[in-house]
């Protein structure tokens, strides 16, 4: 029986070994091939259409230990952001026509020396990049509230106040673009992958031909429907929207702010709009007629790194704030107005989200379990159906989710990842030493 053991033991730890080896094999192929044919990949997506006008947004707001006294710009987030985006529409090699703005709009007016830094007439005219003040609400200190998944804190309702702000001054900046221009929403401490913002531009006409020649229908969708929005990155972070939609989207936060974090609500309510009504899983918001039918994407390589370890949400670095106990499934189930049905729109079975501590989603070197460049899309922190499905991964032609994945079912989509899936590749991923 010992000996048994033994021999299961190490036939174990070879596998486990051998598939740390394959994983980390696979990963570096598949970056060294999407880097090193950036150029041919975004030539490959075609010009359709109009050129392309890109608004890019960064919200940005100062962390632990930057005020006004600390103006080292050089050891900042928001520093190796902006040089990181300056380096990439320098060598952005567009198509006739394409053109990209960017603003970087401060939340915190006169609280935030690395954006006093980098600002100034000066360098904008260097950098080409606008560096707003703006001047968002203030949340109140007692605002705190029962939400879809556990109490909204004071710090993650000012977050939210925030991003509507930010999404209003997004609106406005739209405003001086086409009405059919493309607004990319960013944080301030990602990183973008090489020949990142040219996949951007490859993935937005990739969509805009799944929208004309209607290759990927689902249910109710009209043909020539614009996209509702694509996802190209995690988090707050990575995700272009239509810039007609903002004022709908911006309706929508606001009449739910105090559910929860925003990022979360619209990856609930977004990816449901292409859904058919009697799958909408969404019983706290009601979709817009204009939006029924109208596809998310999400783009199969992730295009930008997160840097960060200290969390505006949690006013500390990560790993320092207490595991939050789930609130019973009973509750969770709940059909009262206001609630929302946890049922997997995937797999159709109760799976509900827990409140994972940083703690637990921390990897073996210290810091959480991100998404690296160029890898797929696939994320805790995203709502199930922004995830990449595992199946696009082989049958999307165009590297879009989701996507049809049985040629004698062309109105069937494969769709997503369940978050029982992504936290099963998580730990693997950790077991691997690849986080």
């Amino acid at each position: 029986m010992v000996i048994v053991w033994v021999r299961d033991v190490l036939t174990i730890a070879v596998l486990v070994l051998a598939m740390a080896v394959n994983v980390r094999w696979l990963l570096v192929m598949d970056e060294t091939a999407v880097t090193a044919s950036a150029s041919s990949m975004v030539r490959t997506g075609g010009r359709r259409g109009e050129p392309i006008n890109l608004l890019v947004a960064m919200m940005t707001v100062p962390r632990a230990g930057d005020s006004n006294r600390t103006a080292d710009a050089s050891l900042s987030y928001l520093h190796a952001s902006v040089m990181s985006l300056v380096h990439e529409t320098r060598h952005l090699a567009g198509e006739e026509g394409d053109h990209v703005a960017v603003v970087i709009n401060n939340m915190r007016p006169g609280q935030h020396a690395t954006f006093a830094a980098l600002g100034g007439q000066e360098r904008e005219e260097q950098s080409g990049i606008t560096f707003r003040e703006t001047i968002p609400r203030r949340a109140g200190i007692n605002d705190t509230w029962e939400g879809l998944w556990g109490t909204v804190s004071q710090r993650t309702f000012q977050l939210n106040l925030d991003l509507l702000d930010f999404l209003r001054s997004a609106h406005w900046d739209c405003s001086a673009l086409s009405p059919s221009s493309y607004v990319l929403l960013l944080e301030d401490d990602f990183v973008w992958c090489p020949f990142g913002l040219q996949h951007v531009f490859r993935a937005i006409r990739l969509a805009q031909m799944r929208d004309s020649t209607n290759t990927s229908p689902s249910a109710g969708r009209k043909a020539n429907r614009p996209f509702l929005a694509l996802r190209l990155s995690y988090g707050n972070n990575g995700l272009v929207l239509q810039c007609a939609d903002l004022p709908a989207i911006i309706t929508l936060a606001e009449k739910h702010k105090t559910l929860g974090p925003l990022d979360s609500l619209l990856g609930e309510v977004l990816p449901s709009a292409t859904l058919e009504p009697d799958r909408q899983r969404t019983t706290f918001a009601t979709i817009p007629p204009g939006w029924r039918g109208r596809p998310y994407y999400t783009y199969r390589y992730n295009l930008m790194e997160h840097i960060g370890h200290v969390s505006a949400r949690l006013g500390a670095s990560y790993g320092k704030s207490e595991a939050k106990t789930d609130r019973s499934a009973g509750a969770r189930a709940g059909t009262a107005v206001g609630t929302m049905a946890r049922t997997d729109p995937l797999s159709g079975v109760p799976n509900y989200r827990r409140n994972w501590s940083p703690e637990e989603m921390r990897g073996s070197e210290g810091r959480l379990c991100y998404p690296q460049c160029f890898a797929p899309i696939q994320y805790v922190g995203l709502m199930p159906m922004e995830n990449f499905a595992d199946a696009c991964l082989v049958a999307a032609a165009d590297d879009l989710s989701p996507c049809v994945c049985n040629e004698d079912e062309p109105n069937k989509l494969c769709r997503g990842l369940p978050f029982r899936s992504v936290i099963e590749r998580v730990d693997l991923h950790i077991k691997a030493g690849l986080c």
